[in-house]
């Protein structure tokens, strides 16, 4: 990245949240920005079925394969 161009971070409350704006994420990171997302929460709380530690490693694979 060169130092005269921006560096993004997306701040999302829910982990998925980023994908309202993945095209523009893609975008940018092809451009050669560096992109950051952020994530007030785990995720741990959207299941009735899934534990919440099993869900939050679930959330966190999912975000890194994003």
């Amino acid at each position: 990245m060169k130092a005269d161009r921006l560096r993004i971070m997306g701040i999302n409350a829910h982990p998925d949240d980023e994908s309202f704006y993945s095209g523009t994420i893609a975008n940018l990171t092809n451009e050669g920005y560096d992109v950051t997302l952020v994530y007030m929460t785990s995720g741990d709380k959207g299941s009735t079925s899934i534990p919440p530690r099993e869900l939050t490693r679930i959330r966190e694979e999912e975000a890194i394969s994003a």
